[in-house]
């Protein structure tokens, strides 16, 4: 599968909190955001949420991103998790773009980015 990730809409390097699946206000969104689109979740089911385990579509279309461990049903796996924290934390300004890209290539996800400048 090949990802998408346009710059102009891609929400990044925030603070955790502003960062959404689709944000309500600007519908820009976070990689997981595209990723769920992508991959035909509607996107009625991602605006105004934070991560994957909100949406039951998307948890059922894409179970790497929950936990494996039936004991803590419905927590993220670790590859979301890192897919979360290198989209939304500064401290990756640098090299965003290459941790994400890799992070999505352990699941079979190619992904590009367009347009936008680099923030």
């Amino acid at each position: 599968m090949k990802l998408v990730i346009d710059r102009s809409r891609w929400i990044r390097g925030l603070d955790p909190r502003a960062s959404y699946l689709i944000r309500r206000e600007d519908q820009k969104m976070c990689c997981l955001g595209f990723y769920g689109l992508a991959c035909g979740v509607p996107s009625e089911e991602l605006l105004g949420k934070f991560s994957p385990n909100d949406s039951k579509t998307f948890a059922a279309l894409q179970p790497w991103l929950i936990s494996e461990w039936s004991a803590l049903e419905g927590m993220l796996s670790a590859s979301c998790n890192n897919l979360m924290r290198y989209n939304d934390s500064i401290l990756y300004d640098s090299n965003r773009e290459k941790l994400i890209t890799l992070e999505f290539a352990k699941h079979g996800v190619e992904v590009e980015f367009i347009d936008g400048d680099n923030q």
